[in-house]
């Protein structure tokens, strides 16, 4: 199931036709673990359909939803954070599919954070924030193109770090968008960032139709192993020493 990413800057908004996020889910569920907070990690193997995806528009931007030809458009709001809850709830109800799970890496705690749709859209259980930039894991029921509306985003800031997770042992997984402006078209001027250079070890993306990670790169690549990047696209460095890393 896979969920194709556009990007345009479009900044009147008015001839859209907007589905409201005030919407309220058709029914109330509710949890037996609302004491609890649930892990998920995306499924490496079998017929699942997690997806990657990243806001790259600053607000007040629209989401736009293809599926099969009907078209669905989320306003969001000048300075309003899209939480989780809203994002699901337009969904669903839009589409009487479920979408069932929505997931981001916890690069502090090395983890992933994730979070049925009963949990957030039954008693707003542990609903999170959608920020602009940051990837975000989404389990897709149906095959969809999600398109973004808006002013560019200007360039975010990644905390790239190492801690240990939760089996005890010490990893540095982290994910980034690079923008869609970048002047970065190989994987070697990723690992020659100055910023990076000699603390990023290795660069992966997600493999949709595989269901898993994939190693585009090792940093630095030798001759002949280089590797084009994608602007937009997610990817999760490997580090071996922690630093920042700004878009570019």
């Amino acid at each position: 199931m896979n969920i194709e990413i556009k990007y345009l800057l479009i900044f009147f908004f008015s001839f859209l036709l907007i589905f409201s996020l005030s919407c309220s889910p058709t029914g109330k569920t509710t949890s037996q673990n609302q004491d609890k907070e649930i892990y998920l990690e995306p499924p490496r193997y079998g017929k699942t359909a997690m997806n990657l995806f990243a806001i790259s528009v600053d607000t007040p931007y629209v989401i736009g939803v293809n599926i099969n030809g009907k078209e669905l458009y989320i306003k969001v709001p000048k300075n309003h954070t899209l939480m989780a809850s809203e994002l699901l709830t337009a969904l669903i109800v839009y589409t009487g599919e479920n979408w069932s799970y929505i997931s981001y890496w916890d690069e502090k705690e090395q983890r992933y954070k994730g979070y049925p749709a009963k949990e957030i859209l039954g008693e707003k259980l542990r609903d999170f924030e959608i920020k602009p930039g940051i990837p975000y894991f989404l389990y897709a029921p149906v095959n969809a193109n999600f398109t973004f509306f808006g002013p560019l985003l200007k360039p975010i800031t990644y905390e790239l770090k190492i801690a240990p997770n939760p089996f005890g042992t010490m990893t540095g997984y982290n994910y980034i968008q690079l923008p869609i402006w970048t002047s970065y078209t190989k994987a070697s001027q990723l690992c020659n960032d100055p910023q990076l250079k000699g603390k990023l070890k290795r660069i992966e993306y997600w493999d949709v139709n595989e269901q898993r990670h994939k190693l585009l790169v090792i940093c630095p690549p030798r001759p002949g192993e280089d590797k084009p990047l994608k602007p937009g696209k997610i990817y999760r460095f490997v580090m071996i020493e922690e630093t920042n890393w700004t878009q570019k």
